[in-house]
């Protein structure tokens, strides 16, 4: 029952500077060379004939 004493109190977190102050890494910020990137296209015109594919 010493769990009670803790309901309503502010606990650090171990992260909070890191990400405060910029250092903390983040999934986007990782560089890997040579990936692969793609883009969808989508055609403006709901329903056409395909005259060419270049």
């Amino acid at each position: 029952m010493s769990n009670i004493n803790t309901i309503g109190v502010s606990i650090p977190r171990k992260e909070a500077l890191d990400k405060v102050t910029g250092v903390a890494k983040y999934t986007d910020d990782t560089n890997y060379f040579g990936i692969l990137h793609a883009k969808i296209l989508t055609s403006r015109y709901a329903h056409r004939k395909i005259k060419s594919i270049m």
